[in-house]
């Protein structure tokens, strides 16, 4: 993924793809086969995960990059929100509220 590219749609990309896949499939599923109804989609699920393990390999990679950086800057506010708290819990156990 190129750094002037948002990540949010490597998301959105493979997002669709997956979408795309899973139709495809349950399409020929559907024309191909005599399975209807709950049996295509459920088998239509399986194949199209076991072909985007491998044919969305690169775009699944840049969406957890994505993923991981946007769960990391949310640790690192509520970890200084929690610093944050504990200095005024601490400043409003000394007498007189001095520092």
């Amino acid at each position: 993924m190129t750094p002037d590219k948002p990540r949010w749609i490597a998301f959105l990309a493979y997002t669709a793809l997956r979408i795309l896949i899973f139709a495809g499939v349950w399409l020929l599923l559907s024309l191909l086969t005599p399975l209807r109804g709950l049996w295509s989609l459920s088998l239509a699920i399986l194949v199209s995960g076991a072909i985007s393990i491998f044919a969305l390999n690169r775009q699944r990679d840049a969406v957890s990059v994505g993923v991981s950086g946007f769960f990391t800057r949310l640790n690192d506010r509520i970890d200084a929100s929690t610093r944050a708290e504990d200095g005024d819990a601490l400043d409003e156990t000394k007498p007189g509220g001095e520092r």
